[in-house]
């Protein structure tokens, strides 16, 4: 592979990593500005809600589609398919047979793929850690856990 290439395809997942974890953090928090800037100071009303859940939904979508097609980008740079088998449980015989060789139960697996599970154990990892150590507590209203 060409240095070119290897650029490029840094480049890619390097787009697929910011669009994956903008999903999580730049676009929520973007749309509650929005929302913010609309009712500033006051109880949020159903307007600025509305724009937030349709706003939200919205870019997830489109940051969607750009991923599909960074990843397509990513598959024709690189002429591959990665797979993996699989056996579904209910193709399975109950004698304790093995497995058939077969392609047809094969599924693709992507940097896509790989890139989207990561940011989504990142996601629930941090907010884990918050609601651990850094929230208040509701019961005693002291800061922290420990």
């Amino acid at each position: 592979m060409l240095v070119r290439d290897r650029l490029k395809a840094v480049v890619l997942v390097a787009g697929m990593v910011a669009g994956s974890l903008s999903i999580w953090t730049a676009s929520p928090l973007a749309w509650l500005w929005v929302a913010s800037q609309m009712d500033a100071g006051r109880t949020p009303s159903m307007g600025a809600i509305t724009v937030v859940v349709v706003g939200v939904c919205a870019t997830t979508l489109a940051i969607g589609k750009l991923l599909a097609v960074l990843n397509a980008r990513y598959r024709d740079l690189h002429h591959t398919r990665a797979t993996i088998r699989v056996h579904l449980p209910w193709l399975r015989s109950l004698r304790g047979e093995r497995a058939r060789e077969m392609g047809a139960d094969s599924v693709e697996v992507t940097v896509l793929d790989v890139v989207l599970i990561s940011s989504v154990f990142l996601a629930v990892g941090a907010y884990e850690l918050w609601f651990a150590f850094l929230s208040t507590s509701p019961i005693d209203l002291r800061t922290g856990r420990g």
